[in-house]
């Protein structure tokens, strides 16, 4: 039953990585071409050719995602009732985070807003490009069970955490700067009510997902043998 279950998550994560893969390519050409503009066929792309990349992945034996999963699917194989949980959810957390940070770089309208810094720049793209790598290889290595993988994670966290508290003040005219460039982008009229819904739940938000980031890294573990060491 374990098993079978990371054989399901080692799929899905195959499909978020070829998935990443073709929405950037997606962004490139349509900025390339003039605009941001989505047809139908691209959005059957970015779904369809995931999946079918992710199946010729495990055909020919090269799966990224049973390569990140390898320690717990090794484990599972052995029968050991071992601990894997934590680990699992939290590195696919930052996985995908990190992953849509970077996919988010390639939009016009994307932007950051970190330690109080609100920008909408090359500069900007550079940040989440550069954070989403990050975010996306800690939570590798959280799959992986990696022996300094929980000292990674624990450092972004206080990072994170601290650029939050910093950037309180800022956070309402960041939410109205990306959702008006969303809305913008999609065509779609103002929202004022989703507006101030966002500006007064999203710090909830925030505090709640830094608390249950903390809990699941408190639960996380690294391998057997780097225990004993």
């Amino acid at each position: 039953m374990r098993k079978n279950a990371l054989l399901i998550l080692a799929f899905y994560l195959d499909f978020i990585l070829f998935g990443t893969v073709i929405a950037l390519l997606t962004r490139i050409i349509h900025a390339m071409a003039g605009g941001m503009q989505e047809v139908s066929a691209s959005k059957l792309l970015v779904y369809i050719t995931p999946v079918l990349a992710a199946a010729l992945a495990w055909m020919i034996g090269r799966s990224p995602g049973r390569y990140l999963l390898a320690y717990p699917l090794a484990e599972a194989h052995t029968g050991a009732k071992t601990r894997l949980w934590p680990n699992l959810v939290l590195g696919t957390f930052m996985l995908l985070n990190g992953l849509n940070s970077i996919v988010d770089s390639a939009s016009d309208d994307s932007l950051y807003l970190a330690f109080g810094i609100l920008e909408h720049t090359l500069l900007g793209k550079a940040f989440l490009v550069v954070t989403g790598l990050i975010a996306a290889l800690v939570g590798a290595m959280l799959l992986q069970f990696t022996r300094h993988a929980r000292a990674a994670a624990l450092v972004m966290l206080v990072v994170s955490t601290v650029s939050a508290m910093v950037s309180l003040k800022d956070l309402s005219p960041a939410l109205e700067r990306s959702q008006t460039a969303n809305e913008k982008a999609m065509g779609r009229p103002h929202d004022p009510e989703k507006l101030t819904f966002m500006q007064n739940y999203v710090p909830m938000f925030v505090l709640a997902d830094t608390l249950l980031t903390a809990g699941l890294l408190a639960l996380c573990r690294r391998r057997e043998e780097d225990r004993a060491d």
